[in-house]
């Protein structure tokens, strides 16, 4: 059986609002050899007949559905059909950045010698890029985005998403990856834009609240107490930059320069 260099793995549950966006930006791709496999959650919107409409335009898109099986246990159900040598996971809500991506990630891919290739993406919403950090954990030097990182086949031979966590479970990976040692390539290229409708966006204080008992499950000792301070820090530098109105800053401050030049070129 053909095996595509890459397995694009989407999870979804009642996303007819934005599937449209986010399948144009895998048809618009200059690389063409990946498989599509979307795992829908029980959808009850028009989800499954869009799905059904896609499926006989892209040959390679498959269909699973699994209701209530969940955002990460679907992420897994996903791997577990993939025949790709490397896999990519996306939201429904999630775009890639334009044609070129998958062909200038796949270079990397083919040449490099990691088993993870992580870029950023960004958060179209709140104006900023979250660069990709893959180093020691102790000092926080572990920030992947899975909309921005491709995973070797191989990874998964080992290591699974645990759906006991239910908003940060990719963290909880990525943690386990860089404590196991393996190896990442960074690359300067902005992969994916961010949708933002998942619940670590919706909801940032559960998030930090799970991280921080991620961090309690898999670090002890002194090492535990260093993580919680960083925990500390980084929630109430969170916390103050959005009462003081700074996490969107970049945009906003974008949308008046653009404001401003408009109104100077017709002057």
């Amino acid at each position: 059986m053909y095996a595509p260099f890459l397995s694009i793995i989407i999870p979804v549950l009642n996303g007819e609002s934005t599937l449209d966006r986010c399948f144009s930006s895998l048809s618009s791709q200059v690389f063409t050899d990946y498989e599509v496999i979307v795992v829908d959650g029980g959808s009850t919107d028009c989800t499954p007949s869009m799905l059904a409409a896609y499926q006989r335009t892209l040959p390679r898109l498959h269909l699973l559905t699994h209701p209530g099986l969940g955002l990460y246990a679907s992420m897994n159900a996903g791997i577990e059909q993939a025949r790709g040598n490397w896999l990519f996971f996306m939201g429904c809500d999630d775009q890639l950045r334009d044609a070129s991506t998958l062909a200038t990630l796949s270079v990397v891919m083919t040449e490099t010698r990691a088993k993870v290739v992580a870029g950023s993406v960004l958060y179209a919403e709140q104006g900023y890029v979250m660069h990709p950090r893959f180093g020691s954990p102790y000092w926080l030097q572990c920030r992947l985005h899975h909309q921005g990182t491709f995973y070797h086949r191989s990874v998964f031979d080992q290591f699974r998403y645990n759906p006991a966590w239910q908003i940060a479970a990719d963290r909880e990976l990525h943690l386990r990856l860089a404590l196991a040692g393996l190896s990442c390539q960074v690359v300067p290229e902005v992969v994916a834009v961010f949708g933002e409708r998942g619940i670590s966006s919706r909801d940032p204080a559960r998030c930090f609240s799970e991280i921080e008992q991620i961090h309690r499950h898999l670090f002890r000792g002194p090492v535990l107490g260093w993580m919680q301070l960083l925990d500390f820090f980084e929630r109430n530098s969170w916390q103050l930059r959005r009462r003081w109105g700074l996490l969107n800053l970049k945009v906003r401050l974008r949308r008046r320069l653009t404001r401003a030049l408009s109104v100077l070129s017709t002057q």
